[in-house]
């Protein structure tokens, strides 16, 4: 049949039929796209964690020049979320693990490095490798020499802000 010599009324139910088919066919796309989005979504998805802060670490290391130096570091550890490990053992853990280490061995290149080795092997009869996520520092701070205070002091003057501002 011709359009010609179609009706009107079939005209129109003819048109709504393809507006039917353009409706549904947009609707599959749309819902095939939402499928698609969600698979990369459950892929993609980051792993729950929950982050302990372990306290400051501060120490005095010996330097092989045989002066004594000051190192403090904040570490914060990257846990699973079932996973827990108590605050204070992880602070032992960290100051531990900086008294195993030379002054050299923290202050070089790779002393970040180091250290987290360091505090992984510790924390390895202690927890999971696979509930150990990471380990960061918030704080590294090394070289730091230490003022020799069998001078003479100067009344108003502090002398860690002395052999910071020498530096």
């Amino acid at each position: 049949m011709n359009n010609r010599t179609m009706t009107p009324s079939k005209k129109r139910a003819n048109k709504n039929k393809k507006y039917s088919l353009i409706v549904v066919l947009v609707f599959l796309i749309l819902v095939l796209a939402a499928v698609a989005f969600a698979a990369t979504q459950t892929l993609f998805r980051h792993v729950p964690a929950n982050f302990v802060d372990v306290p400051v670490v501060q120490t005095h290391l010996a330097a092989a020049d045989g002066s004594t130096r000051m190192f403090g570091t904040r570490v914060v550890i990257e846990l699973a979320q079932d996973a827990y490990i108590d605050p204070n053992l992880l602070h032992r853990v960290v100051a531990g693990a900086v008294n195993s280490l030379s002054y050299e061995e923290i202050s070089d290149f790779y002393g970040m490095e180091n250290l987290r080795n360091a505090v992984r092997d510790r924390l390895a009869g202690s927890i999971d490798d696979d509930e150990l996520l990471g380990i960061y520092f918030a704080q590294f701070l090394s070289d730091m020499p230490l003022p020799n205070l069998e001078e003479e002091r100067v009344p108003g003057r502090n002398p860690l802000i002395d052999v910071f501002l020498d530096n």
